[in-house]
C-alpha cells in the first residue's frame, strides 16, 4: 500500500516537470545519500491508519517530503517549493490530486502542512502530504 503511493508520487515528482529539472532528478526514499548534490528531495512515510468506509477499505496516510538546499539565501528553496506546489494542483474543486498507479482504483494526496527552516547551512522546506488510497 505504501510502496504503490511512493511510486506514484516519486514517479510524478521525477518526470519531465520544473520541479524534477530544478533538482536535477535528485529525488529520494527515507533519505538522501551521504554526500548528496543539492538541491534535492526526500520522500518519507510519517503514518499509515486505515479508514473503513461502508464497503470499501482506504488508507489515509501521512508522508513528509523534504526538499533541501545549500545556497546562502533563501531564493533557491523558495523557488523550488514553488515548482514543487505547482505539481500539487488539485483535480477541479476536490481539493485531491489524483495519480494512476495500477493495482490501484484510486491514489490521491493533499498538501496538507508546510514550513520552511534553515539548519547549519542547509535551508529544509518539510511539507506534509495526505494520501488515500484503495486497492481495486
Amino acid at each position: 500500500m505504501i510502496q504503490a503511493f511512493l511510486v506514484g508520487f516519486i514517479t510524478k515528482a521525477t518526470t519531465s516537470n520544473t520541479f524534477n529539472t530544478a533538482i536535477g532528478g535528485r529525488v529520494y526514499d527515507t533519505e538522501g545519500p551521504e554526500g548528496a548534490t543539492y538541491p534535492y528531495a526526500v520522500i518519507t512515510n510519517t503514518t499509515a491508519i486505515p479508514s473503513h468506509t461502508f464497503s470499501t477499505n482506504v488508507y489515509e496516510m501521512v508522508f513528509t517530503f523534504n526538499i533541501f538546499s545549500n545556497t546562502r539565501a533563501n531564493t533557491e528553496i523558495d523557488e523550488l517549493f514553488d515548482k514543487f506546489t505547482a505539481l500539487m494542483e488539485p483535480s477541479a474543486g476536490s481539493g485531491w490530486v489524483a495519480i494512476t498507479v495500477s493495482g490501484y482504483a484510486q491514489v490521491m494526496y493533499r498538501m496538507s502542512n508546510w514550513f520552511r527552516f534553515r539548519a547549519d547551512d542547509t535551508w529544509q522546506y518539510t511539507i506534509e502530504l495526505t494520501a488515500r488510497i484503495q486497492k481495486n
